[in-house]
């Protein structure tokens, strides 16, 4: 088989039936050493240069694939780059997820998982839940006891018990591979080196440096780069697409579990940059307004949450809300393909998709500008006095609703297990 139709697929935009461009796919393994995989994407490029008599290439990448792209710049640098389009990816800080929890930062958060649950919920993922199971997690939320004891326990036998269980798991499952460790973030790095193969000398850093290798080639090639990185991104590539999304909830035992994001990259990964709130607030009024004063308004979303203009690519940044991370969709791909290969150097005031849209999780990927009346597309209830009261009287208050609604449900439940069954 030639290699144009092994590799080469026609693109279907608009979900019209008409195609417009050809697309050749780069498949990778991505458990290996994105440093080694950024090998085979250089040789894949240049075959298609070749194959097209093209001098560059528009590049496309999602999630972890711009780990790769990364590695590829910092290799081979961006002067067969003709655009760059990057949809969801964990970029600027990792995914802080995976970079939390390989350094032992695990927090439960009742809230969050709540807050997952519905997620779930609403994405056909789970069944219908049950009002019990919702109440006991919003009362162990509600509860000061167990809270305090939450935290006691954290104290106490967490070096012990928690942190040496996941360490001793984290080379059994996802953290054998490379390209995980090249989610960690800067911050996270050194930490997340001792969590999981020990001290300098340790056993288990002569039992697996090669991967420690694998893992340091990337540290120092790439990660400790990234700034210079992403500059010359911008600096040489004028075409440019990043589209970040979010609405979902974070996984709920990280410490990032209340950073806006869409399930797996926050916002200010995806989108290089962007300042945001919490998944319950909004930006200050008064941060709002300074930014209003200085002519950023444009830059500030119609739900509060998120200013724009700090992106490395502001004017070509596109967010989505109610867009879930691995649900890639037509109006995605009619934005990416449309600025990556453009003649023009396209900005988000050139498009009809705006910079802030909400965006159905359907398979035609509708989406309609976003405004105050439709940002709220959270599964869950987005009043922070519901599900995170700040202030002593406020507490108390959820509390005692908490268990109340608890005790209701519990009663019902009862009732239902001892009512006698009609034959």
């Amino acid at each position: 088989m030639e290699y144009e139709d092994q590799l080469s697929r026609d693109v279907k935009l608009s979900g019209d039936g008409s195609y417009h461009l050809a697309d050749y796919q780069f498949y990778y393994d991505w458990r290996l050493d994105p440093l080694e995989t950024a090998e085979k994407l250089h040789d894949h490029i240049e075959r298609v240069k070749a194959l097209t008599g093209s001098p560059q290439v528009a590049l496309v990448c999602r999630c972890v694939g711009a780990n790769v792209v990364f590695a590829y710049i910092a290799k081979y640098g961006t002067g067969s780059l003709y655009s760059l389009g990057m949809d969801g990816v964990v970029g600027l800080h990792g995914c802080e997820p995976m970079s939390e929890a390989i350094s032992g930062k695990f927090r439960v958060n009742f809230p969050a998982i709540n807050r997952l649950l519905t997620d779930l919920q609403a994405l056909d993922m789970i069944g219908e839940l049950d009002p019990l199971i919702e109440s006991t997690v919003a009362l162990a939320a509600a509860s000061p006891a167990i809270t305090m004891t939450k935290e006691a326990l954290r104290l106490t036998i967490y070096q012990k018990i928690v942190e040496g269980a996941t360490s001793a798991l984290a080379l059994s499952t996802f953290f054998s591979c490379p390209m995980y460790w090249a989610c960690v973030n800067a911050d996270d790095y050194d930490e997340a080196m001792r969590y999981v193969f020990g001290e300098e000398g340790s056993e288990k850093r002569v039992k697996y440096a090669g991967l420690i290798e694998k893992i340091e080639n990337y540290n120092t090639q790439v990660r400790q780069r990234l700034p210079e990185i992403l500059q010359e991104i911008k600096e040489t590539v004028p075409r440019v697409c990043v589209i970040s999304k979010y609405g979902y909830q974070l996984a709920a035992v990280s410490e990032s579990a209340d950073m806006v994001s869409d399930q797996i990259a926050t916002v200010y990964s995806s989108s290089f940059g962007a300042t945001t709130s919490k998944v319950y607030e909004t930006l200050p009024e008064s941060y709002l307004a300074h930014r209003i004063e200085e002519g950023k308004e444009a830059y500030l979303s119609p739900d509060g949450q998120i200013d724009a203009s700090t992106c490395l690519f502001p004017e070509q940044t596109w967010f989505a809300k109610g867009a879930r991370h691995s649900n890639w969709t037509w109006t995605e791909n009619d934005l990416m393909y449309t600025v990556v290969t453009s003649e023009e150097v396209l900005t988000c005031d050139d498009l009809d998709v705006p910079r802030f849209f909400v965006e159905q999780n359907d398979e035609a990927g509708t989406w309609e500008p976003m405004t105050a009346e439709n940002c709220h597309t959270e599964n869950w209830s987005t009043d922070r006095d519901d599900n995170a009261p700040v202030g002593f009287m406020a507490k108390l208050r959820a509390y005692f609703k908490a268990i109340s609604v608890w005790l209701r449900l519990v009663a019902e439940k009862l009732r239902s297990l001892i009512a006698p069954k009609a034959d």
